[in-house]
């Protein structure tokens, strides 16, 4: 890893909060990669759902999530092909917390896509 930011007084530098979401059970190795690429950083925290935060969060998990979105530095949304968990709105968990992350701050989105022929579930 490039050791550039040694010569940054990290001390005086606000940690970066990072949010990585996706899809739970099929992208998590994905997730544990990106969380691996910027977890040697000292100025970088986790924050959002296991294996990234222990945080004990209510019946409304998503709700809870979605408000870690809104107010993350770093929104790391990792793409596959399962639509994921369905509100009673019929939009997924991950869609709504992507939406709030953009629509509080766009410039702080970033998106990667699996390139993976098997799909499974709704489009």
């Amino acid at each position: 890893m490039v050791q550039w930011y040694k010569d940054l007084n990290i001390l005086e530098m606000k940690k970066i909060k990072v949010m990585i979401s996706s899809t739970v059970t099929d992208l998590l190795e994905e997730r544990q990669r990106v969380a691996e690429t910027l977890k040697g950083f000292s100025f970088i925290e986790f924050v959002g759902a296991e294996p990234f935060n222990t945080a004990s969060v209510g019946s409304n998990s998503y709700g809870y999530t979605t408000q870690l979105a809104k107010t993350c530095d770093l929104y790391i949304l990792v793409l596959g092909h399962r639509f994921g968990w369905e509100t009673k709105g019929g939009r997924s968990a991950t869609e709504i917390e992507f939406d709030e992350a953009y629509k509080h701050d766009p410039t702080k989105v970033l998106v990667f896509q699996k390139n993976d022929l098997n799909t499974v579930g709704k489009q």
